[in-house]
């Protein structure tokens, strides 16, 4: 028996390592906002009419340049999105592991049955989705008739994407913002915040790694 459980760091250190492999290639996937793409083709009235087309949602900190929100919302134009989670470029460890874990960006897009999720940091959502989801509506000052709104709480902007994805099952998806700084550090409670609004209906994936530490521990208490 206590051989028996001496393999079991073994197996897990291997599904680990398979893991990480994962992870690290759905980062790798991500797309990634060309700077230099902020100029639209068209007429001018039409390039207009796509820059304002879209309403930026960011929590309290993130700030974009107006060079970087004009890529950002080529990229979505471009790529017939209603939806696009905007990823900073530099985020703690501990965000770029939860965004790996909650999204496969291979598949995002094109699942239609995908719940929405994202870095939840920024996020630029077409004006006219946010009227038919009832959000942006007259009664509802906070977002009615705006281009950006800076203050939204980390569930709130879990919520805004799940929303989108919701209301443009097949034109969400995510990509790196180049520059964009996410916050230097991590207390905790965002992150919490952030798991606990995408994982309300799916809790066991919240404890899993914790297990997982835990049959390590279990191993290797066995020698």
């Amino acid at each position: 028996m206590t051989r028996r459980r001496g393999w079991l760091p073994v197996i897990v250190g291997i599904g680990i390592g398979v893991n990480t492999a994962r992870l690290r290639g759905r980062l790798h996937a991500l797309d990634v906002i060309d700077l230099q793409g902020g100029d639209l083709p068209g007429e001018p009235a039409a390039e207009r009419s796509a820059h304002t087309r879209y309403v930026l949602l960011t929590t309290p900190g993130i700030r974009l340049s107006d060079e970087q929100r004009r890529a950002a919302t080529a990229h979505a134009h471009s790529r017939g999105l209603d939806v696009l989670d905007i990823v900073p470029a530099r985020l703690p460890p501990g965000r770029v592991l939860d965004l790996a874990r909650m999204v496969d960006p291979t598949t995002y897009r094109a699942s239609r049955l995908a719940r929405g999720r994202g870095a939840g940091f920024a996020l630029l959502v077409d004006r006219d989705l946010l009227v038919r989801a009832g959000v942006a509506t007259a009664d509802r000052p906070r977002f009615h008739d705006r281009t950006e709104i800076t203050d939204l709480t980390e569930a709130e902007m879990v919520a805004a994407v799940q929303l989108g994805k919701r209301h443009a099952a097949a034109n969400a998806d995510l990509a790196v913002l180049p520059g964009l700084i996410g916050p230097d550090a991590d207390d905790g409670r965002g992150r919490l915040a952030l798991q606990q609004a995408a994982y309300a209906w799916e809790p066991l994936l919240r404890v899993l790694p914790a297990l997982r530490d835990g049959a390590i521990l279990t191993g290797a208490s066995a020698r």
